[in-house]
């Protein structure tokens, strides 16, 4: 007999909810065997057989005696009590009232609040809080609303290696791809049956040959893979077609497969004929995203064939990275193993590694990297080369790595990101003439205040600038203060007007906010007399004069009258959100 262990919650008094817990046991009767009342709602003596469809074998009509049936808990076993909650030190403490205290009033008050219990139960609603009442689940909530808003109809290319087919945590990474397809996230997966093809060689006595890690396929092998590659297609639709298990859902998951790209054939190097392996010749980039339009999940093979019909065996990591550059993904995503990048100066590991460093750590390290891996990291330099914003590479034994990964600031993998931040750099001497050139004009505007170029010599050491093939695009000043050191000035901020509406403004800000921010600074205030909109829009403030250091309101101009505004940098959430929003714009 199956038993299943479980607790209710009880009702609403004076206005305010109550809990009580008593427990609660589920037995399913086999045929011949009764089920006894001890609390789960089936009488003494009467039998639980069923006529196999949930109601008893005599019961003609289902509504009738239905109460005799319903899973629940006795009257007498329940209670009650009045509760109210207080956040003392940011601990939730329940102050609980007896009912036996006609005196106390619905409206409580300070006065009114006893800190006794009318029972000795062990579950005595002192004792007990909501289980979800927890700011780390608000928190973590908040914070994960940003990135849900901000994937929503995004497109995510996803690996699958067919090992895990045979690990502990399948269905659960089934799930999770499930719940991403329920947010309004747009799938494709490519499937790698790797494992599955090792099998059935092992199975059929026949020898694998690779060469620099590709494999070299014969018609007896195509075979094999092409069965492989089915087996591991059915196996992740099934599981994928059931969505998120006790998750009802508006419509059924729909998954699709088929020949969404035409391969050719890689062919003879160095002497050695690769047969039927192949590589991508085009994905039908069209026809991909007609289904993601429809909320299907696409899925692909590692099996494709040519235009005139021959099959070709390629290489599944590659498939991905091909599709996702081509399909311009959000996002390019490996299901790994256990692989980290750290610092080895820190000891730490590394969440995020710009496109450009992770070129120069591959270039380092390859021949020291697991060949897999290696394989891993050259995909997503190649995918982020042609048009994907961000790759990852997942430890896919982590339970939930998927949803970590994606909707926690920090994640739980390695990315690695186009650089925001590229030609982003500290001014020096020889960046004063493509300075002066983006800042003249608005001097003479009055929208900056004017500077000579024996100033400009002088601040060039707190300036910051943006540079694109050798042309100064953007620049910015920061300047402190030794009487408000935790206070700072953004000024001289200014973009070329051939680079204005595409982010750079936003880059800089952002960078000039994290700079600032590791230096200890936490209020960030400009004056502006006609960009004020701008910097409203992000998380600027207008404040009064006396807000400024004590230095710098000496030095105000009460002619030019500029509106002061601030900004308050927190460590994490308005720079993250100011963050996102400037990779939303570049």
């Amino acid at each position: 007999m199956d038993e299943i262990t479980g607790f209710v919650v009880g009702g609403w008094a004076a206005g305010h909810r109550t809990q009580r817990l008593t427990p609660l046991r589920m037995c399913a009767a086999r045929d011949g065997e009764s089920s006894n009342a001890n609390g789960n709602g089936v009488p003494n003596g009467k039998s639980a057989n069923t006529n196999g469809n949930g109601f008893p074998r005599n019961m003609t009509n289902p509504s009738e005696g239905l109460d005799q049936f319903v899973i629940g808990y006795s009257v007498d076993k329940l209670g009650w009590c009045s509760a109210t909650t207080e956040v003392q030190a940011g601990e939730l403490a329940a102050t609980v009232l007896p009912e036996s205290a006609p005196e106390v009033e619905t409206r409580l008050t300070p006065e009114d609040e006893l800190d006794v219990c009318p029972t000795e139960d062990e579950y005595c609603p002192e004792k007990l809080t909501p289980r979800v009442m927890t700011p780390f689940f608000v928190d973590t909530f908040r914070m994960s609303s940003v990135y849900i808003n901000l994937f929503r109809d995004t497109t995510f290319v996803i690996h699958i290696p067919g090992c895990i087919l045979e690990e502990p945590l399948f269905e659960s990474i089934m799930e999770d791809l499930a719940t991403l397809s329920i947010i309004g996230i747009k799938l494709v997966l490519v499937l790698g049956p790797k494992r599955q093809i090792e099998r059935r060689m092992e199975e059929s006595n026949l020898e694998e040959r690779f060469i620099d890690g590709v494999r070299i396929t014969d018609e007896k092998m195509l075979r094999v893979i092409k069965e492989s590659a089915g087996v591991l297609l059915f196996e992740v639709e099934s599981k994928l077609s059931r969505g998120v298990v006790n998750i009802p859902t508006k419509n059924k998951i729909s998954v699709v497969s088929g020949n969404f790209y035409t391969a050719q054939p890689i062919g003879v190097i160095d002497g050695e004929d690769f047969g039927h392996t192949g590589k991508v010749r085009r994905i039908d980039v069209e026809a991909i995203e007609r289904r993601l339009g429809q909320r299907d999940v696409v899925m692909l093979s590692n099996v494709a064939f040519s235009p005139s019909g021959e099959s070709f065996n390629c290489q599944s990591e590659h498939v991905a990275a091909v599709c996702a550059g081509q399909l311009k993904a959000e996002k390019l995503i490996y299901l790994g193993s256990n692989e980290v990048i750290y610092d080895t100066v820190t000891k730490s590991m590394v969440p995020n590694l710009p496109l450009r460093t992770a070129k120069e750590f591959l270039a380092m390290n390859a021949a020291l990297l697991q060949p897999t891996f290696r394989m891993r990291v050259e995909s997503c330099i190649s995918a982020l080369s042609h048009g994907v914003r961000r790759a990852h590479i997942l430890n896919r034994f982590v339970d939930g790595v998927l949803i970590m990964e994606i909707f926690h600031r920090d994640g739980v993998g390695i990315m690695i990101s186009r650089d925001l931040y590229e030609g982003v750099r500290p001014a020096s001497i020889s960046d004063l003439p493509g300075i002066f050139e983006i800042i003249e004009p608005l001097m003479d505007r009055g929208v900056l205040v004017a500077r000579s170029r024996d100033q400009l010599e002088a601040e060039f050491g707190s300036m910051v600038v943006a540079e694109r093939d050798g042309m100064i695009i953007a620049v910015a000043s920061l300047g402190t203060f030794s009487d408000s050191p935790e206070m700072a000035e953004l000024s001289c901020f200014a973009v070329h007007p051939q680079y204005r509406r595409s982010g750079k403004g936003g880059s800089l800000l952002s960078y000039v906010e994290r700079v600032a921010y590791a230096m200890g600074i936490r209020q960030l205030f400009l004056l502006s007399t006609q960009s004020f909109a701008w910097f409203r829009e992000r998380k600027f403030f207008e404040v009064g004069l006396d807000r400024l250091p004590e230095s710098r309101k000496q030095r105000y101009n009460h002619q030019r009258n500029s509106k002061v505004l601030m900004k308050d940098l927190s460590e994490s959430d308005e720079l993250e959100e100011l963050l996102i929003q400037v990779q939303d714009e570049v």
